[in-house]
């Protein structure tokens, strides 16, 4: 849900599921009848935790994407092509069982769709959702994107993810030249490389060997060139540094 044009204007409700709020009539017509039918089925169900009514939500909205597609069949492959959690990492037991449970009802409301094909997606989610943020830099909501995911983390990144009009954008930092892989920074640069290291193979199980982190610390000129045109001093990558932290008002990436 974005800010609406007019600050006396209320979002308006969807009146099917009254689960969903837009800000315009343009943006309620993007809210497919798939994601609502399984929305207004479940809303409200006493029986499902919040947990497992945020996997149901991702579900829905998945669902309603794919409705939207030309190939709905080759979108979804891409999506369970993509690298994924052979079990469920946070949270452990208790999630693995709301997961199950969302995909277990999705799949009875969705005849196209299985429980073990759905229940995939949000494993392969686990790994590669990107976050979406607000212009206070908080997260409202994730973005599953196949072409988004396959952009690797480096902590010298020739990218930035940046945020315009709401849309999750990648933005080269540099030339890139061809065969080079897309890049861009999964955490906070201020925090040193032990903290950072930590952080990515807790979150998506792999160790970065990048040249900020091989050189054991911020001390090459390459690292440091790039901090002074691109590190914010909040610690997150931005288009240019320079002046205050402007990552609340769209230049965010984390």
């Amino acid at each position: 849900l974005r800010s609406t044009p007019d600050e006396d204007q209320l979002p308006l409700c969807c009146k099917g599921c009254e689960s969903v709020f837009f800000c315009s009539p343009a943006c309620m017509a993007s809210h497919t009848v798939q994601e609502c039918q399984i929305l207004q089925a479940t809303a409200g169900d006493k029986s499902i935790n919040k947990l497992e009514q945020g996997y149901i939500n991702s579900l829905a909205s998945m669902v309603g994407v794919l409705a939207t597609c030309d190939d709905p069949t080759g979108r979804l492959q891409e999506v369970l092509a993509l690298v994924h959690c052979d079990q469920w990492r946070r949270g452990s037991a208790r999630n693995a069982s709301a997961a199950k449970a969302a995909a277990n009802r999705v799949s009875k409301l969705v005849a196209e769709y299985d429980e073990g094909t759905l229940l995939h997606t949000l494993l392969a989610g686990e790994l590669n959702d990107v976050g979406i943020f607000n212009g206070e830099g908080e997260v409202i909501g994730k973005m599953a994107s196949p072409q988004f995911a396959i952009a690797n983390h480096s902590c010298l990144p020739n990218c930035a993810y940046t945020i315009h009009g709401g849309k999750p954008t990648l933005t080269t930092l540099r030339p890139i030249v061809a065969g080079e892989q897309l890049t861009h920074c999964y955490v906070h640069l201020n925090r040193d490389g032990g903290e950072r290291k930590a952080a990515i193979r807790d979150s998506w199980e792999f160790g970065c060997l990048c040249p900020r982190c091989r050189v054991g610390g911020d001390v090459s000129k390459q690292v440091t060139a790039f901090d002074a045109a691109h590190k914010c001093e909040c610690g997150r990558v931005v288009l240019a540094a320079g002046g205050e932290c402007q990552c609340s008002v769209g230049t965010l990436c984390l």
